[in-house]
């Protein structure tokens, strides 16, 4: 039934799942299943994210977007479809007559404390008010944008399969953008002073807000996965020999050998890193015990329940 999962937690302590075969689903803190709204057919590629109230609101690999409110109904409070070939729908907010990319999309939207919602729709960054209204678009390549990160000054930065790292402002401007010259891997992060982090196939990026550069480390293995930020300044990214880390200055701290990260680092309460790994394994390691950086952005997907939201406490 689930084929890949993609999972969220919300306040309430409960799970939320999204599968790449389609399905959505709720399981109670006891491990039942409480939640089946039986919405299917395309599949996800990332998890819910969760607004406030623990209304749930997650996007297909075709970009339509729906919201619920699972303690109330399984049905959606809203939706806004894609335009499709076949497919007609009184609420398909694209812009003009723009069509969905054939290249799945793995992104989820991305919520502001004020509950409005940012997603990246193949070429298109898209703005919707807390109640799925459409607000601004804008288009920044002609290839697909990945997974998006929140600033605390209202800066969105995103990145493209074609090397790009963007940042756009909270009316939808692009205010510079950086050639990271080769593939990106998953979502840019955000440290404490505003540093932009993000990885290449093979290297460690390190920006001001301004988008200059403050340093660029070369990985000490091929890069898979999005960086995670810890409390201490270290840097711990997943690569296909394992997990490396790097000091807050970008010099090297350890390159571990284990089996390929899968996933992406994500730290416990008491410091330990855990990653996807391997076939169907999870890998843990024990670095200096620092919790994950309360900054805006220091993983993808905000904080370790994947919520998306930028309010969320850790």
């Amino acid at each position: 039934m689930a084929g890949q999962l993609y999972t969220s937690v919300g306040t309430n302590g409960e799970l939320y799942v999204a599968s790449s075969y389609g399905f959505i689903f709720g399981v109670s803190v006891d491990g039942k299943p409480n939640w089946d709204p039986r919405a299917g057919l395309i599949g996800f590629g990332g998890p819910p994210a969760i607004a406030s109230n623990d209304i749930v609101i997650v996007a297909n690999t075709v970009s339509d977007i729906y919201a619920f409110q699972p303690a109330q109904s399984t049905a959606a409070i809203w939706s806004q479809s894609t335009f499709r070939e076949g497919i007609i729908s009184a609420n398909a907010a694209m812009p003009g007559t723009a069509r969905t990319s054939t290249m799945p999309s793995k992104n989820s939207p991305a919520i502001w404390r004020d509950e409005t919602i940012v997603l990246s729709r193949q070429h298109w960054l898209h703005y919707f008010n807390p109640d799925g209204t459409p607000g601004w678009f804008t288009e920044l390549t002609p290839g697909a944008l990945g997974q998006i990160a929140l600033a605390d000054d209202g800066m969105i930065y995103v990145t493209d399969d074609q090397g790009m790292l963007f940042a756009v402002d909270r009316r939808g401007n692009l205010k510079w953008q950086f050639d990271g010259k080769e593939m990106l891997y998953g979502s840019p992060v955000i440290g404490i002073d505003g540093t932009i982090y993000f990885a290449t196939f093979s290297a460690v990026h390190a920006l001001s807000a301004d988008g200059t550069v403050k340093w660029d480390t070369k990985a000490p293995q091929a890069v898979s996965t999005s960086p995670t930020l810890a409390n201490d300044g270290t840097i711990y990214v997943g690569g296909r020999d394992g997990l490396f880390a790097l000091r807050a200055d970008g010099s090297l701290k350890f390159s571990l050998h284990t089996m390929p990260a899968t996933g992406g680092p994500n730290i416990g309460t008491d410091g330990t890193i855990y990653f996807a790994c391997g076939y169907m394994w999870v890998c843990a390691v024990r670095d200096e015990g620092s919790p994950l950086m309360q900054s805006a952005w220091p993983k993808p997907f905000h904080d370790p329940a994947n919520t998306g939201h930028s309010l969320t406490k850790f």
